[in-house]
Protein backbone atom coordinates (compact mmCIF):
# COMPACT_ATOMS: atom_id res chain seq x y z
CA UNK A 1 0.00 0.00 0.00
CA UNK A 2 1.01 3.43 -1.03
CA UNK A 3 0.82 5.57 2.07
CA UNK A 4 0.29 9.69 1.50
CA UNK A 5 -0.55 11.97 4.14
CA UNK A 6 -2.10 9.52 6.40
CA UNK A 7 -4.20 7.87 3.78
CA UNK A 8 -3.62 4.34 2.06
CA UNK A 9 -4.96 2.32 -0.29
CA UNK A 10 -3.68 -1.12 -1.54
CA UNK A 11 -2.30 -1.40 -5.32
CA UNK A 12 -3.09 -4.30 -7.61
CA UNK A 13 -1.56 -7.10 -6.69
CA UNK A 14 1.66 -8.71 -8.43
CA UNK A 15 2.28 -12.16 -9.18
CA UNK A 16 5.71 -13.40 -8.69
CA UNK A 17 7.23 -16.42 -10.41
CA UNK A 18 10.63 -15.87 -10.33
CA UNK A 19 13.38 -16.27 -7.30
CA UNK A 20 12.64 -12.77 -7.03
CA UNK A 21 11.04 -9.21 -8.02
CA UNK A 22 12.43 -5.71 -7.70
CA UNK A 23 10.31 -2.69 -7.81
CA UNK A 24 12.28 0.68 -9.65
CA UNK A 25 11.59 4.41 -9.39
CA UNK A 26 8.92 4.42 -6.73
CA UNK A 27 6.99 7.14 -5.60
CA UNK A 28 8.18 9.07 -2.21
CA UNK A 29 6.63 7.60 0.70
CA UNK A 30 5.81 4.40 3.43
CA UNK A 31 5.63 1.57 2.11
CA UNK A 32 3.85 -2.39 3.48
CA UNK A 33 4.43 -5.65 1.12
CA UNK A 34 1.97 -8.15 2.24
CA UNK A 35 2.15 -11.44 0.53
CA UNK A 36 -0.70 -13.88 -0.31
CA UNK A 37 -1.40 -16.80 -1.93
CA UNK A 38 -4.11 -18.08 -4.12
CA UNK A 39 -6.46 -21.44 -2.86
CA UNK A 40 -7.78 -23.41 -4.93
CA UNK A 41 -10.46 -24.91 -2.97
CA UNK A 42 -11.88 -21.49 -2.06
CA UNK A 43 -11.10 -19.86 -5.02
CA UNK A 44 -9.84 -16.75 -3.55
CA UNK A 45 -6.44 -15.11 -2.45
CA UNK A 46 -5.58 -15.94 1.14
CA UNK A 47 -3.35 -12.91 3.30
CA UNK A 48 -0.77 -14.62 5.13
CA UNK A 49 0.82 -11.94 6.69
CA UNK A 50 3.56 -13.25 7.04
CA UNK A 51 6.31 -11.41 6.36
CA UNK A 52 9.97 -9.88 8.11
CA UNK A 53 9.85 -6.64 9.57
CA UNK A 54 11.79 -5.26 6.84
CA UNK A 55 8.91 -5.61 4.93
CA UNK A 56 8.12 -1.82 6.02
CA UNK A 57 10.10 0.68 4.30
CA UNK A 58 10.35 4.03 2.96
CA UNK A 59 11.78 5.49 -0.38
CA UNK A 60 13.05 8.86 -0.80
CA UNK A 61 13.38 11.15 2.78
CA UNK A 62 15.19 9.81 5.64
CA UNK A 63 14.84 7.08 7.19
CA UNK A 64 15.84 5.80 3.84
CA UNK A 65 16.61 2.36 3.18
CA UNK A 66 17.06 2.32 -1.07
CA UNK A 67 17.82 -1.15 -1.15
CA UNK A 68 15.28 -2.98 1.11
CA UNK A 69 15.05 -6.28 0.90
CA UNK A 70 11.72 -8.36 1.86
CA UNK A 71 12.01 -12.23 2.39
CA UNK A 72 8.55 -14.37 2.12
CA UNK A 73 8.17 -16.13 5.34
CA UNK A 74 5.65 -19.53 5.31
CA UNK A 75 2.81 -18.63 2.88
CA UNK A 76 1.23 -22.21 4.13
CA UNK A 77 1.88 -24.64 6.44
CA UNK A 78 4.13 -27.50 4.98
CA UNK A 79 2.48 -30.45 3.73
CA UNK A 80 4.27 -33.98 2.81
CA UNK A 81 2.30 -37.10 1.25
CA UNK A 82 3.67 -40.32 0.83
CA UNK A 83 2.16 -42.72 -1.58
CA UNK A 84 1.93 -45.96 -3.40
CA UNK A 85 -0.43 -48.80 -4.28
CA UNK A 86 -2.04 -51.01 -1.09
CA UNK A 87 -1.69 -54.42 -2.18
CA UNK A 88 1.58 -56.54 -3.29
CA UNK A 89 3.05 -60.07 -3.60
CA UNK A 90 6.36 -61.03 -2.05
CA UNK A 91 8.97 -60.27 -4.34
CA UNK A 92 7.07 -57.36 -6.07
CA UNK A 93 8.79 -54.28 -6.28
CA UNK A 94 6.68 -51.05 -4.46
CA UNK A 95 7.28 -47.73 -5.58
CA UNK A 96 7.15 -44.85 -3.29
CA UNK A 97 5.87 -41.04 -4.63
CA UNK A 98 6.93 -38.45 -1.58
CA UNK A 99 5.63 -35.21 -2.38
CA UNK A 100 5.69 -31.64 0.29
CA UNK A 101 6.29 -28.35 -0.42
CA UNK A 102 9.38 -26.72 0.14
CA UNK A 103 9.57 -23.70 2.27
CA UNK A 104 12.42 -21.19 2.40
CA UNK A 105 11.47 -20.15 6.04
CA UNK A 106 10.53 -22.56 9.41
CA UNK A 107 8.66 -20.15 11.82
CA UNK A 108 6.93 -16.69 11.34
CA UNK A 109 7.95 -13.14 11.85
CA UNK A 110 10.98 -12.02 14.06
CA UNK A 111 11.04 -16.18 15.10
CA UNK A 112 11.34 -16.94 11.19
CA UNK A 113 14.99 -19.10 10.85
CA UNK A 114 15.87 -19.44 7.16
CA UNK A 115 16.03 -23.60 6.15
CA UNK A 116 19.18 -24.91 4.82
CA UNK A 117 18.43 -28.51 4.68
CA UNK A 118 15.53 -31.12 4.55
CA UNK A 119 16.35 -34.07 5.60
CA UNK A 120 14.27 -36.66 4.25
CA UNK A 121 13.85 -40.02 6.46
CA UNK A 122 11.52 -43.46 6.02
CA UNK A 123 11.06 -45.90 8.22
CA UNK A 124 10.97 -48.53 5.92
CA UNK A 125 10.30 -51.85 7.95
CA UNK A 126 11.54 -55.07 7.54
CA UNK A 127 9.70 -57.06 5.14
CA UNK A 128 11.23 -54.14 2.51
CA UNK A 129 14.76 -54.75 1.21
CA UNK A 130 17.02 -53.05 -1.36
CA UNK A 131 15.66 -49.10 -1.34
CA UNK A 132 17.07 -46.87 -3.66
CA UNK A 133 15.86 -43.46 -4.75
CA UNK A 134 15.32 -43.43 -8.37
CA UNK A 135 14.43 -39.81 -8.93
CA UNK A 136 13.80 -36.21 -6.93
CA UNK A 137 11.85 -33.37 -8.99
CA UNK A 138 12.22 -29.81 -7.55
CA UNK A 139 10.02 -27.37 -9.28
CA UNK A 140 8.76 -30.15 -11.67
CA UNK A 141 12.45 -30.25 -13.11
CA UNK A 142 14.53 -33.84 -12.75
CA UNK A 143 17.59 -33.41 -10.83
CA UNK A 144 21.04 -35.16 -11.07
CA UNK A 145 21.06 -37.90 -8.31
CA UNK A 146 24.41 -37.79 -7.07
CA UNK A 147 25.87 -37.61 -3.38
CA UNK A 148 27.12 -34.47 -4.13
CA UNK A 149 24.26 -33.02 -5.03
CA UNK A 150 21.82 -35.08 -2.48
CA UNK A 151 24.08 -36.15 0.54
CA UNK A 152 23.38 -39.95 1.77
CA UNK A 153 21.40 -40.32 -1.46
CA UNK A 154 23.31 -43.23 -2.64
CA UNK A 155 23.23 -44.98 0.58
CA UNK A 156 19.51 -44.16 1.25
CA UNK A 157 18.79 -48.36 1.04
CA UNK A 158 21.21 -48.47 4.11
CA UNK A 159 20.62 -45.24 6.47
CA UNK A 160 16.97 -44.52 5.32
CA UNK A 161 17.80 -40.85 5.27
CA UNK A 162 19.35 -38.17 2.62
CA UNK A 163 19.44 -34.61 2.77
CA UNK A 164 18.16 -31.94 0.54
CA UNK A 165 20.06 -28.71 0.63
CA UNK A 166 17.85 -25.93 0.39
CA UNK A 167 20.26 -22.33 1.11
CA UNK A 168 23.76 -21.70 0.41
CA UNK A 169 25.84 -19.87 2.57
CA UNK A 170 28.16 -17.26 1.90
CA UNK A 171 30.18 -14.97 4.78
CA UNK A 172 27.51 -16.27 7.27
CA UNK A 173 24.69 -15.23 5.18
CA UNK A 174 22.56 -17.83 3.99
CA UNK A 175 20.33 -17.35 0.23
CA UNK A 176 17.59 -19.71 -0.45
CA UNK A 177 18.41 -22.04 -3.65
CA UNK A 178 14.83 -22.28 -5.07
CA UNK A 179 11.35 -20.20 -4.67
CA UNK A 180 9.74 -20.37 -1.74
CA UNK A 181 6.75 -22.97 -1.82
CA UNK A 182 8.14 -25.31 -4.36
CA UNK A 183 7.18 -28.64 -4.92
CA UNK A 184 9.45 -31.67 -4.26
CA UNK A 185 8.63 -34.83 -5.51
CA UNK A 186 10.95 -38.17 -4.66
CA UNK A 187 10.06 -41.48 -6.37
CA UNK A 188 12.29 -44.45 -4.75
CA UNK A 189 11.71 -48.39 -4.76
CA UNK A 190 11.77 -51.35 -2.33
CA UNK A 191 10.92 -55.11 -2.96
CA UNK A 192 8.76 -56.89 -0.39
CA UNK A 193 10.17 -59.62 0.89
CA UNK A 194 8.16 -61.41 3.28
CA UNK A 195 4.80 -61.43 4.69
CA UNK A 196 2.73 -58.25 6.01
CA UNK A 197 0.19 -58.26 8.84
CA UNK A 198 -2.39 -60.09 7.03
CA UNK A 199 -4.41 -59.92 10.19
CA UNK A 200 -4.86 -56.45 9.73
CA UNK A 201 -4.44 -55.02 13.06
CA UNK A 202 -4.44 -51.34 13.78
CA UNK A 203 -0.96 -50.12 13.41
CA UNK A 204 0.35 -53.94 13.17
CA UNK A 205 3.22 -52.62 11.72
CA UNK A 206 2.70 -52.44 7.82
CA UNK A 207 2.65 -48.85 8.46
CA UNK A 208 5.78 -47.00 7.44
CA UNK A 209 6.54 -43.37 7.99
CA UNK A 210 7.76 -40.76 6.05
CA UNK A 211 9.84 -37.58 8.06
CA UNK A 212 10.33 -34.39 6.52
CA UNK A 213 12.96 -32.12 8.98
CA UNK A 214 13.50 -29.42 8.15
CA UNK A 215 17.49 -27.69 9.37
CA UNK A 216 17.82 -24.40 9.78
CA UNK A 217 21.35 -22.55 11.08
CA UNK A 218 20.09 -23.22 14.53
CA UNK A 219 19.62 -26.84 13.97
CA UNK A 220 17.28 -29.39 13.51
CA UNK A 221 13.34 -28.82 13.93
CA UNK A 222 10.00 -31.21 14.34
CA UNK A 223 9.31 -33.22 11.24
CA UNK A 224 6.39 -32.52 8.76
CA UNK A 225 5.51 -36.64 8.38
CA UNK A 226 2.93 -38.58 6.67
CA UNK A 227 3.00 -42.59 6.78
CA UNK A 228 1.25 -45.20 4.15
CA UNK A 229 0.58 -49.35 4.59
CA UNK A 230 0.64 -51.95 2.07
CA UNK A 231 -0.88 -55.14 2.34
CA UNK A 232 -0.21 -58.92 1.31
CA UNK A 233 -3.34 -61.14 1.60
CA UNK A 234 -4.17 -64.73 1.65
CA UNK A 235 -6.05 -67.51 -0.61
CA UNK A 236 -7.25 -70.84 0.52
CA UNK A 237 -8.46 -74.08 -1.40
CA UNK A 238 -10.41 -76.66 0.14
CA UNK A 239 -9.92 -80.43 -0.94
CA UNK A 240 -13.78 -82.26 -0.62
CA UNK A 241 -15.86 -85.30 -2.21
CA UNK A 242 -18.64 -85.02 -3.84
CA UNK A 243 -20.82 -86.75 -0.83
CA UNK A 244 -23.06 -84.49 0.62
CA UNK A 245 -21.63 -83.96 4.13
CA UNK A 246 -18.89 -82.84 1.43
CA UNK A 247 -15.76 -84.91 3.14
CA UNK A 248 -12.68 -83.30 3.23
CA UNK A 249 -9.81 -84.78 1.50
CA UNK A 250 -6.10 -85.27 2.74
CA UNK A 251 -3.11 -86.22 0.12
CA UNK A 252 -3.96 -84.09 -2.60
CA UNK A 253 -1.41 -81.25 -4.33
CA UNK A 254 -1.42 -78.81 -6.45
CA UNK A 255 0.81 -77.13 -8.52
CA UNK A 256 -0.25 -72.96 -9.95
CA UNK A 257 1.90 -71.45 -13.26
CA UNK A 258 4.73 -68.92 -11.84
CA UNK A 259 4.45 -69.53 -8.17
CA UNK A 260 7.19 -70.56 -6.14
CA UNK A 261 6.34 -70.81 -2.28
CA UNK A 262 8.09 -71.96 0.77
CA UNK A 263 6.59 -74.51 3.02
CA UNK A 264 5.40 -72.55 6.57
CA UNK A 265 3.40 -75.14 8.38
CA UNK A 266 1.20 -77.97 7.02
CA UNK A 267 -0.80 -76.93 4.37
CA UNK A 268 0.23 -73.66 4.81
CA UNK A 269 2.42 -71.71 2.33
CA UNK A 270 4.40 -68.44 1.94
CA UNK A 271 4.75 -66.83 -1.51
CA UNK A 272 8.50 -66.48 -2.99
CA UNK A 273 8.14 -65.14 -6.37
CA UNK A 274 5.00 -64.52 -8.67
CA UNK A 275 5.54 -64.14 -12.42
CA UNK A 276 1.81 -63.46 -13.34
CA UNK A 277 3.18 -63.75 -17.30
CA UNK A 278 3.99 -67.73 -16.64
CA UNK A 279 0.32 -68.68 -17.74
CA UNK A 280 -0.71 -67.56 -21.01
CA UNK A 281 -4.08 -67.36 -21.26
CA UNK A 282 -4.26 -66.49 -25.61
CA UNK A 283 -1.93 -69.93 -25.87
CA UNK A 284 -3.85 -73.46 -27.22
CA UNK A 285 -1.69 -75.42 -24.79
CA UNK A 286 0.21 -74.34 -21.75
CA UNK A 287 4.04 -74.50 -20.98
CA UNK A 288 3.90 -77.13 -17.76
CA UNK A 289 7.59 -76.46 -16.81
CA UNK A 290 6.45 -72.86 -15.84
CA UNK A 291 4.53 -74.75 -12.94
CA UNK A 292 5.56 -73.92 -9.92
CA UNK A 293 6.52 -75.25 -6.29
CA UNK A 294 4.33 -78.65 -5.65
CA UNK A 295 2.05 -77.53 -2.42
CA UNK A 296 0.30 -80.66 -0.20
CA UNK A 297 -3.23 -79.81 1.66
CA UNK A 298 -3.19 -80.43 5.45
CA UNK A 299 -5.22 -83.44 7.00
CA UNK A 300 -8.36 -81.18 6.26
CA UNK A 301 -8.29 -80.82 2.88
CA UNK A 302 -6.87 -77.44 3.41
CA UNK A 303 -4.73 -75.38 1.65
CA UNK A 304 -3.32 -71.64 2.28
CA UNK A 305 -1.21 -69.57 0.03
CA UNK A 306 0.06 -66.58 2.20
CA UNK A 307 1.63 -63.15 0.76
CA UNK A 308 -0.41 -62.04 -2.72
CA UNK A 309 -1.59 -58.83 -4.09
CA UNK A 310 -5.47 -58.82 -3.89
CA UNK A 311 -5.41 -58.64 -7.65
CA UNK A 312 -3.84 -61.98 -8.19
CA UNK A 313 -5.35 -64.79 -10.24
CA UNK A 314 -3.93 -67.87 -9.85
CA UNK A 315 -4.03 -70.40 -12.35
CA UNK A 316 -3.71 -74.13 -10.84
CA UNK A 317 -3.61 -77.86 -11.60
CA UNK A 318 -4.18 -80.68 -9.21
CA UNK A 319 -1.18 -83.15 -9.41
CA UNK A 320 -1.75 -86.00 -6.94
CA UNK A 321 -5.27 -86.77 -6.39
CA UNK A 322 -6.19 -88.41 -2.88
CA UNK A 323 -5.86 -92.24 -2.94
CA UNK A 324 -9.27 -93.50 -4.34
CA UNK A 325 -10.04 -90.51 -6.34
CA UNK A 326 -9.51 -88.87 -9.57
CA UNK A 327 -7.33 -86.64 -10.61
CA UNK A 328 -8.69 -83.59 -12.09
CA UNK A 329 -7.64 -82.79 -15.46
CA UNK A 330 -8.71 -79.03 -15.90
CA UNK A 331 -6.91 -76.46 -14.44
CA UNK A 332 -8.91 -73.79 -12.28
CA UNK A 333 -8.04 -70.18 -10.96
CA UNK A 334 -8.06 -69.41 -7.53
CA UNK A 335 -8.07 -65.71 -5.93
CA UNK A 336 -6.96 -64.20 -2.63
CA UNK A 337 -9.34 -63.51 -0.23
CA UNK A 338 -9.24 -59.85 0.80
CA UNK A 339 -8.57 -59.48 4.91
CA UNK A 340 -9.21 -56.85 7.01
CA UNK A 341 -7.15 -53.70 6.75
CA UNK A 342 -6.60 -50.28 7.94
CA UNK A 343 -5.21 -47.63 6.40
CA UNK A 344 -3.59 -45.43 8.95
CA UNK A 345 -2.46 -41.65 8.37
CA UNK A 346 -0.95 -38.78 10.31
CA UNK A 347 -0.12 -35.77 9.11
CA UNK A 348 1.86 -32.73 11.12
CA UNK A 349 3.60 -30.14 12.23
CA UNK A 350 5.30 -28.10 15.35
CA UNK A 351 6.62 -24.68 15.00
CA UNK A 352 8.93 -23.15 17.88
CA UNK A 353 10.14 -19.86 18.81
CA UNK A 354 13.73 -18.43 18.49
CA UNK A 355 13.92 -19.98 22.76
CA UNK A 356 13.20 -23.73 21.51
CA UNK A 357 9.58 -23.07 22.89
CA UNK A 358 6.81 -24.70 21.23
CA UNK A 359 4.44 -22.06 20.04
CA UNK A 360 1.88 -23.99 17.37
CA UNK A 361 1.45 -27.72 16.95
CA UNK A 362 -1.20 -29.02 14.55
CA UNK A 363 -1.98 -32.89 13.92
CA UNK A 364 -4.76 -34.87 12.32
CA UNK A 365 -5.25 -38.66 11.97
CA UNK A 366 -7.52 -40.67 9.61
CA UNK A 367 -8.28 -44.20 9.70
CA UNK A 368 -10.39 -46.33 6.86
CA UNK A 369 -11.56 -49.80 7.09
CA UNK A 370 -12.72 -52.34 4.38
CA UNK A 371 -13.95 -55.38 4.31
CA UNK A 372 -13.13 -57.29 7.57
CA UNK A 373 -11.74 -60.80 7.17
CA UNK A 374 -8.52 -62.50 8.91
CA UNK A 375 -6.77 -65.99 8.51
CA UNK A 376 -9.21 -67.85 10.23
CA UNK A 377 -12.41 -66.97 8.07
CA UNK A 378 -10.11 -68.29 4.70
CA UNK A 379 -11.19 -71.73 5.88
CA UNK A 380 -15.01 -70.26 4.81
CA UNK A 381 -13.67 -68.21 1.81
CA UNK A 382 -11.69 -70.93 0.27
CA UNK A 383 -12.37 -72.36 -3.09
CA UNK A 384 -13.61 -75.71 -3.07
CA UNK A 385 -12.14 -78.73 -5.16
CA UNK A 386 -13.87 -81.30 -5.80
CA UNK A 387 -12.80 -84.97 -6.57
CA UNK A 388 -15.10 -87.79 -7.76
CA UNK A 389 -14.38 -90.91 -5.74
CA UNK A 390 -13.04 -93.82 -8.68
CA UNK A 391 -10.29 -95.56 -10.38
CA UNK A 392 -8.63 -93.69 -13.48
CA UNK A 393 -9.12 -95.63 -16.66
CA UNK A 394 -6.36 -97.63 -17.89
CA UNK A 395 -4.07 -96.29 -20.60
CA UNK A 396 -4.17 -98.55 -23.75
CA UNK A 397 -1.98 -101.63 -23.28
CA UNK A 398 -2.52 -101.66 -18.96
CA UNK A 399 -3.89 -104.22 -16.65
CA UNK A 400 -7.40 -104.07 -18.25
CA UNK A 401 -6.18 -104.63 -21.77
CA UNK A 402 -4.50 -108.01 -20.44
CA UNK A 403 -7.47 -109.25 -18.77
CA UNK A 404 -9.39 -108.41 -21.34
CA UNK A 405 -6.91 -110.71 -23.85
CA UNK A 406 -7.49 -113.91 -20.93
CA UNK A 407 -11.31 -113.56 -20.60
CA UNK A 408 -11.17 -113.62 -24.84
Amino acid sequence: ANAHQDAWEPTDGLECTADSVTFEDLDLGYYVIISSYFDETKGEDIQTNKVSAGSTFSDGDAPHTPDGQVYEKNSKEVSVTKTSGETYTIGDTVTYTATFNGLNYYGTGDAAEIVKNYIVEDTLPEFLKNAVVTGIKIGGTPQDLNDTNFPGVTTFGTNKTFTIPWATETDGVWTSKYANDTTIEITYTAVLTDIVKIDGAANSGNKNIISIIPETPKGRKEPYKDSHEIFTYGAALKKIDDSEGKKPLAGAKFKFYGLTVEKTGDGVYTVVTYDPNAYDKDAETQDETKLGTEMEVDANGMLYILGLASDVKLIGKETVAPDGYNLLTTEFELSPQVMSHTIWSETGSKEFDAEGNLVAEQSETSETKTVEKNIDDLDAEALEIINKAGTELPSTGGMGTTILYILG
